[in-house]
């Protein structure tokens, strides 16, 4: 049992994805109470070509966008990360193919030749009809790996926006000047896209978006579950509708987790033994559901916190008996769950 847990306090269960429910167990736990994490979404990191050339297209015209919003923390750490990634496997090859003698990683040799080059074609002073091989260094070259070491880390012009402060805190660990962030203030009513818009595009402070670039950074689902969208999409609409051009880029992967016995179990037993559902994500309920051997449960003697009302009505219409709304901050969390544990939802 952790230091200080109360044993009387309900049980709460942290469906976040894996590494911020290590945090949010580990902050109720030093509340008093018994806090084990059960994520319901699985992050993994984005994995074919196509997906790493739309990023370094991203860094090279980063400075074309007037903001770039990122949808959540996971946004944040796999737009920077990956990108840093790469970059340092790019230096390694090229300083091994430099070793060697080689400019680039990419670059024919001396004594290769490029293809057949098309009649009519105006290469290289080529005459009309003429058809025949040029040589290969004397073709223009721009290896990939010099074009990414030379894009800009931040761009001094771009405002970074995020939803909440957990994506304000990760743009800052990025690198992120504090002056270049937007987010809703830490004593708004809740964290979502409608109030980063008004402190964005509001009739109060708003800015004039006409004619701008708007690169909106998130994550996609499995295809199993499409529920947390409708935010990012209602958003978009509102800069589209303010004259703005709004781009998407995926950085990451949402996935439904493939649970162990163990933690099937403890859903099971979790659905009258009293416990605390703690749910962030209105993908999270849906994707309880399709875990093995939860389909069918009587959810109507369980009890959840929902940190969005989109999220609580997921909840309830999963069936849950009790489902009490709640900023997602800590503090309102814990006193959501003081007034459960006293019989007063």
């Amino acid at each position: 049992m952790f230091e200080g847990e109360d044993t009387k306090a309900p049980r709460v269960l942290v469906t976040r994805p894996a590494l911020d429910a290590r945090h949010w167990v580990q902050s109720l736990q030093q509340n008093g109470f018994l806090a084990e994490a059960l994520p319901l979404i699985e992050i993994a990191p984005l994995t074919t070509a196509a997906d790493a050339e739309a990023l370094e297209q991203v860094w090279h015209t980063i400075d074309s966008y007037s903001a770039l919003m990122f949808v959540s923390s996971h946004a944040v750490s796999h737009f920077f990360g990956e990108k840093e990634a790469a970059a340092q496997s790019i230096r390694a090859r090229l300083g091994a193919c430099r070793a060697l003698g080689i400019d680039s990683e990419k670059e024919p040799q001396r004594g290769q030749f490029l293809p057949d080059l098309q009649a009519h074609s105006p290469a290289m002073g080529q005459k009309a009809g003429e058809k025949w091989t040029a040589a290969a260094l004397l073709q223009p070259m721009f290896p990939k790996s010099d074009r990414l070491l030379a894009i800009k880390d931040i761009a001094t012009t771009v405002r970074f926006l995020a939803p909440g402060p957990g994506t304000a805190t990760a743009l800052r660990a990025a690198g992120v000047p504090q002056g270049q962030i937007d987010a809703p203030p830490p004593d708004a009513a809740q964290f979502d896209s409608d109030a980063l818009w008004q402190v964005i595009g509001g009739q109060e402070g708003g800015r004039d978006w006409a004619g701008r670039r708007v690169l909106i950074v998130r994550g996609h689902g499995d295809g199993a579950v499409r529920t947390d969208s409708p935010g990012r999409d209602w958003l978009a609409r509102q800069w589209i509708a303010a004259g703005a051009t709004v781009d998407f880029l995926s950085v990451y992967e949402r996935r439904t987790p493939q649970w162990s016995p163990a933690q099937i179990s403890r859903a099971q037993n979790a659905a009258a033994d009293g416990s605390v559902w703690l749910f962030s994500s209105s993908e999270a309920v849906a994707n309880l559901g399709l875990q093995p051997g939860i389909k069918g449960i009587d959810w109507h003697q369980s009890r959840a916190i929902a940190t969005h009302p989109r999220i609580a009505q997921a909840a309830r219409a999963a069936g849950w008996g009790v489902v009490v709304e709640s900023r997602p901050a800590l503090d309102d969390i814990v006193m959501c769950l003081r007034s459960i544990e006293s019989g007063c939802p």
